[in-house]
């Protein structure tokens, strides 16, 4: 068993067609076909079931191709360990950020960091913006994380996340709704008492920018290097104070992607009550702004899998089917409805049609196969019942939804359904990110049904840049008002507007290129239960 061998006969089991292997292999159909022949001969037993459509291993194909899966990660390991030592992957890294930054960024970071590189050691130097900024340039540490506004131009800088400033009050203010949080009009505050941070801190000249600009004049009554003694101020009724937003950063183990979820807040604690909606889900509650970071790749590697945009699923009975397999968030294979005789309008008619649940098993287990979650694509029913997603996307159309609610055309950018062994009463998140992705990507199916020259979204100018209260819990946000059928997250110009099952919901989704940086969906808090706990006396 050499590389090239196994290359080409796990190419083999991957197509489960000659002929398609050979494409893709760049060899003749006549020369892979001598060359697996050739390849059973020395092992002595048949790798596949020529008399099969599609081709099938044997048993002993079975074992042949899960070891040969383990030699070549094996094989990828040894590389990347030989070029780790060639490398001297070991030593110090002095990093430098402040305090806050250091309690909301590394329990996330260097775990994985750790993983990857286990005999690197990493040496903080906590201090304010202006310092790091001197101790980068000054060689004292290896690179700083800082805010970018106003640094130095002889650095080399790299965007790591955007951050938003707040303003924070303990006092009601004339709020306007916004598809974000409450905004304010900054005119409203000009000679207002004003808790802020001092004035060497990077923050505090972009916030005195902002007066400036607009031509407020507010009464600093407070002056802290610390965003939470102003904040705590601001809560206490003393004075206003505008802070960074402070997010939660979810590390999912699973895709070792980060999540970044911001909720409103009362009193230091996040609320629950709110007027923000999910199409397809009952109920409302306080919107939770979810922000899945480069998620592309997450199971994979890659964010599309086989490198191709379109394959094609050779379907029995009804021949090639063009699909779209794509990592982003979670797994999820993309078809169009036209592509299977549907209209993409259907809702629980579908649940009674066994021929479409048949080909939707069928598909699903070939991506399953192809994403490496199974090793025979008949397996996925029983071992990956969860995923990939299977989506089924068309071009925006009317209809009336499950709630029977009618839903315009004019209201999306790409219908889609979502179905495993029934169909989805809304679309789930997991599915939403990678058909938004899609249809961002030309090249997709998706790409080729969405609704071309329309930026998608609400107008972001009041959002972005204006304060927020901080206080006021379940103001507006989820639910925009002259829309009530759209679940809409953060309005900035680049959202993809997925109408479903249940109604419409829009996922903000930022591509470069082929490269996902990130998408953003609203969800909503919600009390689901509560209980007493009864526990023993110690």
């Amino acid at each position: 068993m050499d590389s090239k061998q196994i290359q080409y006969i796990l190419k083999v089991a991957e197509c489960q067609n000659i002929t398609r292997a050979a494409e893709q292999l760049y060899v003749s159909q006549p020369a892979l076909s001598h060359f697996i022949s050739k390849a059973e001969e020395e092992l002595g037993a048949k790798i596949f079931n020529r008399g099969t459509t599609p081709l099938t291993l044997t048993q002993a194909g079975e074992h042949y191709v899960k070891t040969a899966r383990m030699m070549m990660a094996l094989e990828e390991n040894l590389r990347q360990e030989i070029d780790d030592l060639n490398n001297s992957r070991d030593g110090e890294i002095r990093l430098g950020l402040s305090d806050m930054r250091a309690t909301s960024l590394l329990p996330f970071a260097l775990p994985e960091f750790r993983r990857l590189y286990p005999n690197v050691t990493i040496k903080t130097v906590e201090s304010g913006s202006r310092t790091v900024e001197d101790n980068v340039r000054n060689g004292l540490v290896d690179l700083g994380i800082i805010p970018l506004y106003d640094y130095g131009q002889d650095l080399c800088a790299k965007v790591l996340y955007d951050e938003e400033l707040l303003l924070v009050s303990s006092e009601d203010l004339p709020c306007e709704r916004g598809n974000v949080r409450p905004w304010v009009d900054i005119e409203e505050v000009t000679g207002r008492d004003f808790a802020l941070l001092t004035g060497d801190n990077r923050l505090r000249r972009a916030v005195d920018a902002v007066f400036l600009e607009h031509g407020v004049k507010p009464r600093t009554v407070m002056e802290s290097r610390n965003n939470m003694t102003v904040y705590m101020l601001a809560t206490s009724g003393m004075a206003l104070a505008i802070v960074p937003e402070t997010v939660v950063r979810i590390y999912n183990t699973n895709t070792r992607r980060i999540i970044t979820s911001r909720v409103q807040v009362k009193d230091g604690k996040s609320c629950t009550d709110g007027d923000a909606v999910i199409c397809g889900a009952p109920g409302s509650g306080s919107p939770v702004w979810l922000s899945f970071e480069r998620p592309g790749g997450g199971l994979t590697g890659k964010l599309f899998p086989t490198g191709n945009k379109v394959d094609l699923f050779h379907i029995p009975g009804r021949g090639d089917l063009p699909v779209t397999l794509i990592d982003c968030a979670n797994p999820v294979v993309l078809f169009k409805a036209a592509d299977v005789g549907l209209t993409g309008t259907e809702l629980t008619s579908l649940n009674t049609r066994k021929d479409f649940i048949e080909l939707v098993g069928r598909v699903r287990g070939m991506a399953a196969q192809v994403f490496g979650l199974v090793d025979r694509w008949e397996d996925a029913a029983t071992k990956s019942t969860y995923m990939p997603f299977v989506g089924i996307v068309s071009p925006p159309q009317s209809y009336e939804d499950m709630d029977g609610n009618r839903i315009e055309a004019e209201e999306m950018d790409i219908c889609c359904r979502s179905f495993i062994t029934r169909l989805h009463r809304a679309y789930p998140i997991a599915a939403s990110m990678a058909t938004a992705a899609a249809a961002r990507i030309p090249g997709t199916v998706a790409y080729e049904v969405v609704r071309k020259g329309k930026a998608s979204g609400a107008d972001s100018g009041e959002a972005r840049g204006a304060g927020a209260d901080d206080r006021a819990c379940g103001a507006a946000g989820g639910e925009v008002a002259d829309n009530r059928n759209v679940s809409r997250p953060i309005g900035a110009g680049n959202g993809v507007v997925l109408g479903h099952a249940g109604g419409c919901t829009e996922v903000q989704m930022e591509v470069d290129g082929d490269e996902v940086i990130r998408g953003t969906v609203l969800r909503t808090a919600n009390t689901i239960m509560r209980g007493t706990l009864w526990v023993d006396e110690v």
